[in-house]
Parts: structure tokens; sequence; C-alpha cells
């Protein structure tokens, strides 16, 4: 995974194959008001975010207002804790 300086608010969204559009909405509407530097999918295999048919909506939305940008990591389950040490992770259903 791509190493975000401590310095910078990085946030990761983890996506499931079940993650729908309202909850992605809740995470951007929290996520604006965070004032992240960077925004990072954390799709958690074998999901792919960027298969998604709404893909390009989804970059859209959420590109329009981190100061660095956002980024996609494939995951694992197992994976999600350790960089919950390094970055602030939003979790399914949270």
């Amino acid at each position: 995974m791509k190493q975000y300086p401590h310095t910078e608010k990085t946030y990761g969204i983890v996506v499931t194959e079940g993650t729908g559009n309202e909850e992605l909405n809740e995470k951007r509407a929290f996520l604006e008001l965070a004032d992240p530097d960077n925004i990072v999918f954390l799709s958690v295999i074998p999901h792919d975010i960027t298969a998604r048919a709404d893909w390009k909506e989804i970059e859209s939305a959420f590109s329009a207002f981190p100061r660095r940008g956002i980024d996609v990591e494939s995951v694992t389950a197992d994976q999600i804790e350790h960089l919950a040490e390094m970055i602030t992770v939003l979790r399914v259903g949270r």
C-alpha cells in the first residue's frame, strides 16, 4: 500500500460487493466535513470497486474535495486492521 505522511489526514473507505450507493453517499458527506488530504478506497478482494458500472460517478463525487486526491487499494479483510494503525478506516456499515 502507498505510504501516506502522518501529517496528512488520510481516510480509508472499506468497500465490498455489498457496499451500496447510500452507504457511499453517507461516507462522502462525512468526509466532506472531515476535510481529508487523501481518500483511499479499500476494495476487499475479490471485489474491485473500479469494475463497478458506476465507478466513474463514484470517483467524480469523491475527487471533488480531498486536497491530495483519491486512491484505490485491493486488500484482504485481514489487512484492514493493520491499515487502521496508519490511516482512519471507515468500515462497512458505519
